[in-house]
């Protein structure tokens, strides 16, 4: 914001704060006769990315996500959309993308780079300047909020300076003067006049899938929850001709659909390459897995004041140059105790390696120096690889506690943790100290405390703190959280339910409404859950792997069918769900036939493999 330098990280708000700050400057602006003075502002950086990406080439629009949390300038990225080509498809069909909508009387049989033009559908959505005018390079998204009419007023400057735009209504409603200016300056309008979008007529959706650039002004932070109904199926529908077809899209202010200031990513939305933010960094677009949507970020000064940072505190983003403020490089001034000493209690003789490896990591932080409480033995080994380590005690600036600890060290843990939230010092507990967290917590100063669990420690840890949970509950988060990202971009969205961790009760239930059970994973040593699967009466479609024992249960076109890929468990699918009979057939012999690693036959194999013992000679020697 104001004053603000380079070095130092930005902050992120969340909506209600923004629109805090925003308040008394749309007061000002209503007073001063100027009442869309923000908005032209804001479409003024809506519409330099815009020109920033129609300058590029357009193979470069779509190079790989390499890093979709960046800042500055850089490779665009659609973390959603598999590799593609430097260009869209030339066969591709809009009108089958737009949820398998057949334009009315329009063939849409193919797409170039901007779209051919043709002949009007008797019922297509109302329109004006579309048919005669040249295809438009831009498309703007417009809904009925203020992000629709930042997207017009966008257009409206963009086809000032000659560049052709199209304004897609996809609600009624549309910002009145914002929609005014757009169709003074020419620019061509399309309302669906609250229609669906498979509605769009021919000529309009081939423009649509042809233009280089989509503005998305769908909906802002004015959103709670994942969006549903209709507005939920248009993103769905656009999501998947983004994919299809190819353009950039520059989000107004946030992605349509990226409404949880705690990054998650709650149903359907439109990527975006480049993100113009309004005013401030909204938590939705620096969080993962959110951010991983929005693209680069440009933000669009507003003149806004300093938030609310009492009752919400916002969320620092790093970029490079902050990042680096933290890491300051020595001088020719400096020495070890102006550039920090940290003091360490790690390792035991249990686990001297973790003393070693946790001295290591404080000296990689760049502290001047790092001061050791251990064992002699784990002293010793610490002393051979880094020598320049002090292990008497003295003076420090940062702590460490944890690594490679047993209960016989708990002392003197306990004693530096104390000293260094009783100062106000940075503290890092790990590993074994984490349990000391619970009766220090109380007592810790901001942003004084580091803590870095694994999946079950921070289990434990949550527990203690009265939030009961297990590792597998935590462990799954991340992986859930990308799931959910990757299903609401689907085709089959509507289809898909996550239904997260269930009791075995449930899951029978579910096994009896299913007619398929499909196992992706790549390392089932033993495929537990694909046999119960089987033993219910599913078809089982799975991998067949080296690292996969599930081939040794499941009999291809007999048990279910397996494949050597993904491709390959896509057309097994697609198999049973064309062929009723086959996959009746192997419903059938799963249900009528018990598998072979059924619980009576592995307690004969056990109980054979007893009595073959019982009968061997006493002192006989080889295989039982």
């Amino acid at each position: 914001m104001e004053g603000m330098s380079a070095a130092e990280p930005i902050p992120a708000h969340t909506f209600a704060t923004v629109r805090r700050m925003e308040a008394p400057l749309i007061a000002e602006a209503r007073a001063q006769g100027r009442p869309d003075a923000l908005m032209e502002r804001a479409a003024t950086g809506v519409a330099d990315a815009v020109r920033g990406l129609l300058g590029r080439p357009r193979d470069e629009l779509w190079p790989s996500a390499a890093d979709p949390w960046r800042l500055g300038p850089g490779p665009l990225a659609d973390p959603q959309a598999a590799p593609r080509g430097n260009a869209p498809a030339s066969g591709a069909d809009p009108a089958a993308v737009l949820s398998d909508c057949q334009a009315p009387s329009a063939a849409l049989s193919s797409v170039a780079p901007h779209g051919p033009s043709l002949a009007p559908s008797p019922h297509s959505a109302a329109h004006d300047g579309v048919s005669e005018g040249a295809a438009p390079q831009v498309v703007a998204l417009v809904g009925s909020g203020d992000n629709g009419g930042d997207a017009l007023y966008a257009c409206a400057i963009l086809q000032d300076t000659g560049t052709a735009c199209m304004a897609l209504l996809l609600k009624p409603g549309a910002h009145e003067r914002a929609l005014g200016r757009a169709r003074a300056a020419g620019v061509a309008v399309a309302d669906l006049a609250g229609r669906p979008l498979d509605q769009l007529d021919g000529q309009d959706a081939v423009r649509l899938a042809g233009a280089r650039v989509w503005i998305d002004g769908i909906v802002g932070t004015g959103v709670r929850g994942p969006l549903e109904g209709a507005l939920a199926d248009a993103v769905r529908a656009l999501a998947a001709l983004k994919r299809s077809a190819g353009p950039a899209v520059v989000a107004v202010d946030v992605p349509s659909g990226l409404t949880d200031a705690r990054g998650e990513v709650p149903g359907p939305l439109l990527p975006a390459e480049v993100t113009v933010t309004m005013g401030a960094h909204k938590e939705a677009l620096v969080l993962p897995p959110a951010a991983g949507y929005a693209g680069r970020i440009e933000r669009v000064d507003l003149g806004l004041g300093p938030a609310d940072a009492e009752r919400t505190p916002p969320v620092a983003l790093h970029t490079a140059s902050s990042a680096a403020a933290h890491y300051p490089a020595p001088t020719s001034e400096d020495h070890k105790y102006t550039r920090g000493v940290v003091g360490v209690v790690a390792g035991s003789d249990t686990y001297p390696g973790a003393g070693v490896l946790a001295v290591r990591g404080a000296l990689a932080s760049g502290a001047g120096m790092v001061r050791l409480n251990s064992t002699r033995r784990v002293e010793d080994l610490v002393l051979a690889a880094e020598p320049g380590v002090v292990t008497a005690g003295g003076r420090i600036q940062a702590g460490l506690i944890g690594p490679g600890l047993d209960e016989a060290r708990r002392a003197e843990a306990l004693e530096l943790a104390e000293f260094c939230l009783e100062a106000g010092l940075p503290l890092v507990i790990d590993a074994w100290a984490l349990d000391l967290v619970p009766g220090l917590v109380d007592r810790t100063r901001s942003a004084a405390l580091t803590i870095t669990p694994h999946y079950g420690e921070a289990a434990r840890l949550l527990t203690a703190l009265g939030s009961p949970t297990t590792r597998a509950r935590v462990g799954d988060a991340p992986l859930r959280a990308r799931l959910a990202r990757e299903a609401a971009a689907s085709s089959a969205a509507e289809r898909i339910s996550l239904v997260g961790r269930v009791e075995r009760d449930e899951l029978a239930r579910a096994f009896a409404r299913a007619d398929i059970y499909l196992q992706a994973s790549t390392t089932e040593s033993f495929g537990i859950s694909a046999l119960e699967a089987r033993s219910a009466g599913l078809a089982v479609v799975a991998l067949r792997t080296s690292t996969s024992g599930v081939g040794d249960f499941i009999t291809d076109g007999v048990d279910g069918l397996l494949a050597d890929d993904d491709a390959g468990l896509a057309d097994a699918l697609a198999s049973l769900l064309r062929d009723p009979g086959l996959l009746e057939r192997i419903k059938e012999h799963n249900r009528a036939v018990a598998p072979l690693a059924e619980w009576g036959t592995v307690t004969e194999m056990n109980v054979s493999a007893y009595r073959r013992a019982v009968a061997l000679r006493p002192g006989r020697r080889g295989p039982v």
